[in-house]
C-alpha cells in the first residue's frame, strides 16, 4: 500500500542563506496565527552561485498547507522576507514539462 505523499511547497529566496527552520518558520507561524510541523527541509541546488538554491520543505500536515500559500504574500511584510517566494509542489506532469522547457 502505497502512503500519500507529503504536502510540500518551495521556498525561494534571494537574500536568505540559512537553512535553519527557525530562521522562516516562525514568522510565518506568527502570520498564520497556527503553529505547524515541518516533516522535512533541504537546500536545492541553485542555478546562480551566487543566489542561494531553493529551500525544499515537506509539511507533517496537508490541510496546513493551504493556509501557508494562502499566507505566503504576508510573509513578505517582514523586510527580512521581502524577496522569499512560497510557490506549491508540481505535479509529475508539471514536472516534465517544465524541465521538457528548460
Amino acid at each position: 500500500m502505497c502512503e500519500p505523499p507529503m504536502p510540500s511547497v518551495q521556498v525561494d529566496s534571494i537574500v536568505q542563506k540559512e537553512d535553519n527552520q527557525d530562521v522562516w518558520k516562525k514568522p510565518l507561524s506568527s502570520k498564520l496565527h497556527k503553529k505547524f510541523q515541518v516533516a522535512y527541509s533541504k537546500r536545492l541546488k541553485s542555478k546562480n552561485p551566487i543566489k542561494p538554491g531553493p529551500l525544499l520543505v515537506d509539511l507533517s500536515d496537508a490541510a496546513i498547507r493551504n493556509a501557508v500559500l494562502l499566507a505566503a504574500k504576508k510573509l513578505r511584510e517582514f523586510d527580512k522576507f521581502k524577496s522569499v517566494y512560497i510557490s506549491p509542489d508540481l505535479t509529475e506532469a508539471e514536472r516534465q514539462l517544465d524541465y521538457k522547457f528548460s
